[in-house]
């Protein structure tokens, strides 16, 4: 994945490349976050397919262990419609996020996507902070209610991409 990033900067320079400041989040509070993102795209697919699958196939795990399927409600939807299944369901978008130079990440929700899979790269020795929280729906969105998590290098953590995250102060 660090290979295909650089290939895209390379020869793609800056069209696949964005500076994303997020200065105000759900919180609606001011944070001088934000994370720089090289799209991927269907270049995941093409030159890493099995990357591609494994992607969907822990998103899958999670659909299942979760038991998203049995939803009531799917927030992403507004309807009573189950989640579906991250095998049956493509990969919207891909990006590798780099934080060099951020503060953190403000609270917000990938919006358009049902599944949101982040592969970390880095040990969690190589930064202080930084770890990703989540704002459960219908929780105050406050440090305090706050759920963090560190996750270990190449390790996945899934959530729905409507649940409310952000990343703490990274260094």
């Amino acid at each position: 994945l660090e290979d295909l990033k650089r290939c895209i900067q390379k020869h793609h320079g800056r069209s696949l490349l964005e500076h994303r400041p997020f200065a105000y989040g759900v919180d609606g509070q001011e944070h001088k976050g934000g994370n720089d993102c090289t799209f991927l795209g269907g270049f995941l697919q093409f030159f890493a397919p099995g990357v591609a699958a494994q992607v969907k196939r822990v998103g899958h795990l999670a659909w299942e262990t979760a038991q998203w399927g049995d939803l009531a409600m799917n927030h992403y939807s507004g309807t009573n419609k189950p989640y579906k299944d991250p095998m049956k369901a493509g990969i919207r978008t891909s990006g590798h996020l780099s934080y060099q130079g951020w503060d953190e990440l403000g609270p917000h929700s990938d919006s358009e996507s049902l599944y949101t899979v982040l592969l970390h790269l880095s040990s969690p020795l190589d930064y202080d902070g930084g770890e990703i929280y989540m704002h459960p729906h219908n929780r105050p969105n406050t440090p305090e209610e706050r759920l963090l998590v560190k996750p270990d290098r190449y390790s996945a953590l899934v959530f729905l991409s409507d649940e409310n995250h952000g990343v703490q102060k990274i260094s």
